[in-house]
């Protein structure tokens, strides 16, 4: 799969999208004016979260779903979310966790189009999710990014798996003992 990118078309209903990104956007709101963060939630500005509960259940929500595209099935590691705003960009990379052996990008909200490229040997190829739709690909054999944002909020989920029987497999939970809890601290 590594060169291979697989479009799934509305496979989260608006109404989920709608539910999900409200979660997201309090979650920016709750964090900002905690002083988790130091930035004003007004301005806009990229805020990323690492496997927070809602999208980590939809990690799992979604997961037989994705799995049906493996000849093998595939353990759930981590969820990420991130909320983009005017002019933020992803500078082209490979996912560089070992824990994003299968990566999954979802569009839950969006005000403009923007692609997402991936860089394949002897092309590029730009992907355009509509809200509900997702992409699935290799994160760490397959650099992707995209371009400045021209729309003023796009909300998006990366949802990652391992294969159950690869050589990753110790990697489910990303090492949590379970999903929704915070990576452990590095001594």
């Amino acid at each position: 799969m590594s060169d291979k990118t697989t479009i799934l078309r509305k496979v989260i209903s608006n109404e989920l999208c709608e539910f999900l990104s409200l979660q997201f956007r309090i979650l920016m709101i709750v964090e900002y004016d905690s002083g988790l963060y130091s930035k004003s939630a007004s301005r806009s500005e990229l805020f990323s979260k690492y496997s927070p509960l809602f999208l980590d259940s939809l990690l799992l929500y979604l997961q037989p779903l994705i799995q049906e595209n493996f000849k093998e099935r595939l353990l759930p590691t981590y969820s990420f979310g991130r909320i983009y705003g005017h002019q933020d960009a992803l500078p082209p990379h490979f996912d560089c966790r070992a824990s994003s052996e299968i990566g999954v990008s979802c569009c839950l909200s969006k005000d403009s189009e923007w692609s997402l490229d991936f860089y394949k040997s002897d092309k590029i190829e730009s992907v355009s999710l509509e809200i509900g739709d997702v992409v699935i690909y290799h994160g760490p054999s397959l650099k992707h990014g995209r371009a400045p944002y021209c729309g003023q909020e796009y909300i998006g989920a990366f949802l990652f798996y391992v294969f159950e029987n690869g050589p990753l497999k110790h990697l489910k939970y990303d090492t949590r003992p379970f999903l929704g809890c915070p990576l452990p601290r590095k001594s």
